[in-house]
């Protein structure tokens, strides 16, 4: 799961939209809401950082942090950081006069987390090797946008096309593998049948692997091309998608690289806790 405060990705008009509480005891605070953006997570929590304000509503100190599970309305964990307030009085109070109105902006601003996800996958994908080769899924960084163009039925049987490309912006492989896997009735996936390594500027094909004749094979490629209009555009778009992505991935990292480098002096101990000085590890 990995968080982004609200004022990070909000539109600008909505960047200065926080949200405002006054307690009891005259307190008044700012709550700073962070949410996951993967939109593949099924996470249901966002993060609610509260923080006092004085009367000019400048920030002077960090109250309470809580978790809420935004399903039951409830608090899932909670994190005290001024002892000298009584913090667990202000969660039940708080949580006492959680509205409708307070819910429904946190889940306006969950379908605006996701979409930022599907917008910016590198922010939230995990860590990539670029070493291997290895290829990811179209739907496993982008979600199922698209899927009707993947999805499709031969002889009553339901299929689905997962198509996976090499991410390496630096490689020129311009192929693509496609994974044709039946689909039961109540949605559950089965094994894939066959899958086929296929260049992007014709429909000839090498065969990974495969569990079916060659007959039926070529007829279930065929019914594919003709779902899809024998519209190899669909394809190379999705493969340049891809490229751009793994061009994010590794234009963060090395933004994430230049900030440790700035902050971390070379003969320090390497922050990714490996042991080794910074210069020895990852500053090498």
């Amino acid at each position: 799961m990995k968080l982004k405060p609200y004022c990070e990705f909000a539109k600008e008009e909505n960047k200065d939209n926080m949200i405002t509480i006054k307690f009891n005891n005259g307190i008044m605070a700012v709550v700073f809401d962070l949410y996951c953006i993967n939109p593949n997570c099924n996470c249901v929590d966002v993060a609610l950082d509260f923080v006092e304000i004085d009367e000019n509503k400048q920030f002077k100190y960090k109250l309470f942090s809580i978790s809420l599970n935004t399903e039951t309305w409830q608090v899932n964990g909670k994190t005290i950081a001024n002892k000298v307030l009584n913090c667990e009085e202000l969660i039940a109070e708080f949580m006492g006069d959680l509205n409708e109105g307070i819910k429904g902006t946190i889940r306006k601003r969950i379908e605006e987390a996701n979409a930022y996800g599907e917008e910016n996958p590198w922010e939230w994908f995990g860590n990539v090797d670029f070493e291997d080769g290895s290829g990811f899924g179209y739907s496993e960084i982008f979600g199922e946008r698209d899927r009707e163009n993947f999805s499709f039925e031969y002889q009553d049987k339901k299929y689905f096309v997962d198509d996976q490309y090499c991410i390496n912006p630096d490689c020129r492989c311009n192929d693509v593998l496609l994974t044709f896997i039946d689909i039961v009735d109540d949605g559950e996936t089965q094994e894939p049948n066959f899958a086929i390594r296929m260049p992007l500027d014709s429909w000839g094909y090498t065969i990974e692997f495969s569990n079916v004749d060659s007959g039926e094979m070529k007829q279930v490629i065929k019914c594919f091309r003709e779902h899809i209009n024998n519209d190899l555009g669909l394809l190379k778009t999705r493969y340049s998608n891809m490229k751009k992505f793994g061009k994010k991935v590794i234009d963060q990292n090395q933004n994430i690289q230049r900030v440790i480098s700035s902050k971390v002096g070379r003969n320090k101990p390497c922050p990714c806790g490996s042991g080794k000085k910074y210069k020895k590890c990852c500053g090498s």
